[in-house]
């Protein structure tokens, strides 16, 4: 089951909650002068770290592939949007274009819903 955007930030929060801890434990052998166990642990804190990257960098992504998509769509609503302004200005058909007017803002609430998605 795909996860959803809060599930997502939930995850990476987590995952890097877990990559600080990783951290924390590579400087704590430091000290304590277990090198090779520290070495160890940065290793595969390191190998985390690049998953972790990846990971954004995908849903970074897909959220601006939406948002570019949402882009065009809000593009097109708002010359139809200036248009319809257009037609009330000079009274053409006022009650109609009120209509259509406020089915371009509705549209443009729903295309910033999406973006929050």
């Amino acid at each position: 089951m795909p996860l959803n955007r809060s599930q997502r930030e939930i995850a990476i929060e987590k995952l890097l909650i877990t990559k600080n801890k990783g951290h924390r434990l590579e400087i704590r052998l430091r000290f304590q002068g277990k090198a090779a166990e520290a070495k160890q642990v940065k290793d595969t804190n390191d190998v985390l770290s690049k998953e972790i990257d990846r990971l954004l960098v995908e849903i970074m992504e897909a959220w601006t592939g939406n948002a570019a998509t949402i882009e065009t769509a809000l593009r097109t609503n708002n010359t139809r949007l200036q248009a319809t302004i257009r037609d009330i200005r000079k009274k053409i058909k006022v009650a109609e274009k009120v209509v259509k007017a406020i089915g371009y803002l509705d549209k443009a609430i729903e295309l910033a819903r999406k973006l929050r998605s």
